[in-house]
């Protein structure tokens, strides 16, 4: 039997002060960006697999510098996974007329 993963965006939190929701990015990321992210991967069905494992961040992106940016990943995902991912969110959005 073989395990579907989904990934979803991590959990963002209100912050208070700023008046707005925040990622935790754990100093990986330096810069506010549209383009910042992180996703966490499930598992369908559980097999087994703990909620707080569920909820581990298996790939964070995110701004550093002007132009630059910083990716993190981990298993289940390879590096051109990972990568793949990143290019499409850094892609711009653009509609096709058909």
């Amino acid at each position: 039997m073989h395990c579907i993963l989904h990934l979803v965006p991590a959990s963002a939190i209100q912050e208070g002060q700023l008046q707005c929701w925040c990622l935790n990015f754990r100093g990986h990321v330096t810069m506010a960006s549209i383009k910042n992210f992180q996703l966490s991967a499930t598992v369908d069905p559980p097999h087994n697999v703990s909620l707080e494992e569920q909820e581990k961040v298996i790939i964070r992106f995110g701004k550093i510098g002007k132009g630059i940016f910083t990716m993190d990943y981990q298993f289940p995902l390879s590096a051109f996974q990972a990568f793949a991912i990143c290019l499409v969110d850094l892609t711009p959005n653009q509609v096709v007329n058909e």
